[in-house]
């Protein structure tokens, strides 16, 4: 097939369905883990990935089913982002995976790796993942009725001021960092009364 503009390639839809019969059933669940409209993509890993991931015998035919054991759903979706950042050794949760990164990553060279090109940690993969399986494009028409209802808790969270739904980064309760990383970070903005106090000093003086 070709394309009536010049310079475009043009997708036969029924073929690429053909080429990729085997991984079709897992598509759904994969478009929704990898970044959609109500779940955050992971840096670095797209859709080119998770597709060669899925055809490594990787599955995802827990994520978006509702009769779905939860254990067992976040167990296959660690398994599958840990195979698409290429652990060679199995993970029992996405921290493993990201200290396995790191360890990799220092021990080929003497620059630190970015932070960003690390996978998530398990408390904040899991909010994800909350929203991938309610999100799902599998259950999707069943939420459509109740949504508000079924998200909350479900990786959202009510912003009563704003009347709206706002994604969870993190389980309450569960610090953004250790308690001795977090006494290492500092400010070193002015503070809008410093900055006053600064210019009625500069204007005395």
């Amino acid at each position: 097939m070709q394309s009536p503009i010049k310079g475009h390639s043009c997708i036969d839809i029924k073929e690429t369905s053909r080429i990729h019969s085997d991984i079709v059933p897992s598509v759904l669940a994969l478009h929704a883990l990898t970044g959609c409209d109500s779940v955050a993509a992971t840096y670095g890993i797209g859709k080119t990935i998770a597709i060669k991931v899925s055809r490594q015998g990787h599955t995802l035919d827990q994520l978006g089913q509702s009769t779905a054991d939860l254990t067992d759903m976040f167990k296959q979706s660690t398994d599958f982002i840990a195979a698409c950042y290429g652990c060679k050794a199995p993970c029992s949760s996405m921290t493993e995976c990201r200290q396995q990164l790191w360890a990799q990553k220092t021990g080929k060279s003497t620059a630190a790796p970015k932070l960003c090109g690390l996978p998530p940690t398990t408390e904040a993969f899991e909010q994800n993942v909350y929203r991938a399986h309610l999100g799902c494009p599998v259950v999707q028409c069943p939420q459509w009725i109740s949504t508000c209802c079924q998200c909350r808790g479900n990786g959202w969270e009510a912003d009563e001021a704003n009347k709206c739904l706002i994604p969870r980064n993190m389980a309450e309760g569960v610090p953004y960092a250790p308690e001795q990383i977090l006494k290492l970070v500092k400010c070193d903005c002015v503070s809008e009364r410093q900055t006053i106090d600064m210019y009625t000093s500069a204007i005395i003086a």
